[in-house]
């Protein structure tokens, strides 16, 4: 999600997570994803992506490789980076500016 606000700055609601390891795998945890993020990848992640790891006797079912969840974070918010640049300042020469807002 990106907003513009008032003063021509944006917020990026949703940032890529940073990867947890354990025993050499590196990795994210669907369930400590934002709830946007958490939606978004459910419904896209191919199946077989989501992996379990069994950390200290716990199986802990909702893991995807660090890999895979950078690429599809990369695919599905590219739009929105590209979006999220600061409107410029209103001239004769240039156009006005559009805020642009997205939520999913």
């Amino acid at each position: 999600m990106v907003i513009f606000t008032r003063s021509g700055h944006f917020i990026c609601g949703d940032m890529k997570e940073k990867a947890e390891h354990y025993k050499g795998i590196e990795f994210i945890r669907i369930s400590k994803l934002p709830l946007a993020q958490r939606d978004q990848l459910a419904s896209t992640m191919a199946r077989e992506n989501i992996i379990k790891i069994l950390m200290d006797k716990e199986l802990v079912v909702d893991c995807v490789q660090y890999k895979h969840y950078s690429t599809w974070y990369d695919a599905h918010h590219s739009v929105q980076a590209q979006v999220a640049t600061p409107p410029r300042e209103n001239t004769k020469e240039s156009k006005p500016s559009v805020r642009v807002s997205f939520s999913s």
